[in-house]
């Protein structure tokens, strides 16, 4: 059997959100996700004056800027709502949005794709792949957690 023709394992990342920013507007429930987030103060005659890292009363908030165009800008923020850690509710002008900041999604992300590839390599080998997926569920899961564990805990050594 050649490699291209052995099976993969299926890769799906349904329950992680790969992106650090999400941001749901309520009225619709349009959902924009980005790495970046910043939070902008404009001139009286509605120009750029400066970028901002926290949330503020008279910011609008700009999503995955990059080189004069971005996937979402608000309008200017005139209420906070609520806000607590990884979490801020907030009006705008012409809308309400929830927004959901997580800082560990691109990490855990990285790390779950570093042990599906080293499994998707070792099944490139002749006779993993039988063995892998001749193991039950749970077993596979179980391996796959402590590859994880290991990667964690290896990376982090060097932080």
């Amino acid at each position: 059997m050649k490699i291209d023709d052995q099976p993969k394992i299926p890769v799906t990342y349904e329950d992680v959100d790969p992106r650090k920013y999400k941001l749901i507007r309520e009225s619709d429930g349009l959902t924009k996700s980005g790495d970046k987030l910043l939070w902008i103060n404009w001139n009286v005659d509605g120009t750029f004056h400066s970028s901002h890292d926290e949330i503020k009363v008279g910011r609008s908030s700009i999503l995955d800027p990059y080189l004069g165009s971005y996937a979402w800008m608000t309008t200017t923020v005139i209420e906070i709502i609520e806000q607590r850690e990884g979490y801020v509710k907030f009006k705008t002008f012409n809308s309400i949005y929830e927004l959901f900041i997580n800082e560990n999604n691109m990490k855990d992300l990285g790390v779950k794709k570093c042990a599906m590839e080293i499994i998707d390599r070792l099944c490139d080998r002749n006779g993993f792949n039988d063995w892998w997926f001749n193991l039950d569920d749970d077993i596979e899961e179980e391996i796959m957690q402590e590859i994880e564990t290991i990667i964690k805990k290896r990376t982090q050594k060097g932080e």
